[in-house]
């Protein structure tokens, strides 16, 4: 039995001393992955060695199919640069891979492989190659998304509130056209004025202000609206007491005209006086005025009807003195009822004393009596008060009219050149910093961008639109936080 055993290890030993030994290839890599774009050749280079000498190297490229299966790149586009095929024992060379990504149909990862065959064995190598889409179309779409995010962005800052408050004043012209009573005139022209600085303001975008004179036009329109049957009223009574003093012969005498002027007022500053109560009290007050004008004309015919029935030479005597007691009510001061009172009283001390010469025929006026009405010493000092002394000068000029209030204007500055330059500057810093940060996000980091071209594509385009509304609502919330802050800091 141990002769049979050592028979046949004798024969393996001899069979195994007759095997061929084959050779052993090394590569570096082991693996082979490459990143491209479409229509961009790129190469790379393996590393390959071996411990004996081999005969009839060959590199055969496999086809290469995308992940998802649904495109393909034929080994035609694989270009392999083999330097030689034969090597000796310890040899290196470098096996140079040329890929030709125009040929593939479309952007994504895919695989395959390459076979590193000789006499004696073969070797395979995975081969990855990733494509994506030239940067230029996703860039465009990620700046039309920036840009876009900023559009909206500044028109929500600025176009949405300038087109709201168009809105509102084409609101507030309508409600004006529809309104065809004569007595809102001045309210429609002083909400005009109003309209005026918002238009300004509008075009120094300075929109609290426009803001701020938009509720004030409209606060005057709402008056009249609320109380338009008493404003017609009260601004139709005016109309009579102007007719009233054009009429009377107060109207080219100082007392007349000052009336006449004030009347002029009311009907010019209507809309100052808020509601149309304070319009009655102050019609209310120049029809006293009225009032009091046409009562000193009734004691001044009371002493021309008894003049008549004085003798021919005491007349003129009493026409000069009735003459002069008229001049003195027609440079009377109308808003001084005190004034007239006194006069009132010289009137009634006139009459008196008309009356009792009529009486006496033949008695004769003393001195004192004659220039009692030119001395105004005559006048009660203790009902007399000093600053109304000169009621009893004549005047000369009538009173200044009143000047229409106009409310504050806010002068907005225009922005310097300077300004306008940071302003468009730091708008075109943002938005490539935001390209670029969305640019190295989503496609610099992605090997295969545009392999599912909608949804890559699209990403894009919201990313860039979301970047800038973040970055807004990030500013917004701080302006906030800071705001009490920075009152609390100035408080």
């Amino acid at each position: 039995m141990k002769a049979i055993w050592g028979i046949l290890s004798g024969v393996f030993c001899s069979w195994m001393l007759s095997y061929p030994a084959y050779a052993e290839i090394a590569i570096v890599p082991e693996s082979l992955t490459l990143s491209t774009k479409r229509n961009i050749s790129i190469s790379k280079t393996l590393r390959l060695s071996t411990d004996k000498a081999i005969q009839a190297l060959e590199v055969v490229p496999s086809d290469l199919e995308r992940a998802d299966h649904a495109a393909a790149l034929s080994a035609k586009a694989i270009q392999v640069i083999l330097p030689k095929q034969q090597l000796t024992a310890n040899e290196a060379i470098q096996i140079e891979i040329t890929i030709d990504s125009s040929q593939f149909d479309g952007s994504g990862e895919f695989r395959g492989s390459l076979l590193v065959k000789y006499d004696g064995g073969q070797q395979p190598i995975p081969f990855t190659i990733q494509i994506k889409d030239p940067p230029w179309l996703p860039l465009i779409l990620l700046i039309s998304g920036v840009v876009l995010g900023s559009s909206l962005s500044w028109y929500r800052a600025s176009g949405l509130r300038r087109d709201e408050l168009v809105v509102r004043v084409g609101h507030l012209r309508t409600q004006m056209r529809g309104e065809e009573q004569p007595q809102a005139k001045r309210f429609k022209q002083r909400v005009e004025d109003y309209l005026i600085e918002v238009e300004v303001a509008l075009n120094d975008k300075t929109w609290e202000i426009a803001n701020t004179k938009l509720v004030d036009a409209q606060h005057i329109w709402n008056q009249w609206r609320k109380g338009r049957e008493d404003w017609i009223s009260q601004l139709d009574y005016q109309k009579k007491l102007m007719e009233e003093v054009e009429q009377s012969p107060m109207q080219d005498k100082y007392y007349g005209q000052f009336v006449q002027t004030h009347l002029e007022d009311v009907e010019r500053q209507a809309t100052y006086y808020g509601v149309p109560e304070r319009l009655f009290e102050r019609l209310n007050e120049l029809r006293w005025q009225v009032e009091r004008y046409a009562q000193g004309q009734t004691w001044l015919e009371k002493l021309a009807i008894h003049e008549t029935e004085l003798d021919e030479e005491r007349r003129p005597f009493w026409e000069e003195r009735r003459t002069l007691l008229e001049q003195r009510l027609n440079s009377l001061s109308p808003e001084v009822v005190k004034a007239f009172e006194q006069w009132r009283s010289l009137a009634e001390k006139e009459l008196t004393t008309l009356l009792t010469e009529l009486e006496q025929q033949s008695n004769p006026p003393t001195p004192q009596d004659e220039t009692a009405i030119l001395d105004p010493g005559n006048l009660d000092p203790g009902n007399l008060d000093p600053g109304n002394l000169q009621i009893f000068q004549p005047q000369r000029l009538p009173p200044i009219p009143a000047v229409k209030r106009f409310s504050e204007q806010t002068k907005a500055q225009n922005a310097k050149p300077q300004l306008q330059w940071f302003r468009w500057v730091s708008r075109g810093v943002a938005i490539a910093l935001l390209s670029w940060v969305g640019m190295n996000e989503l496609y610099g980091q992605k090997p295969t961008f545009g392999a599912a071209p909608m949804s890559d594509h699209f990403i894009l385009l919201a990313w860039g639109f979301g970047a800038e509304t973040t970055r807004e609502s990030i500013v917004k919330a701080v302006q906030d936080l800071s705001g009490p802050l920075g009152s609390q800091g100035k408080a």
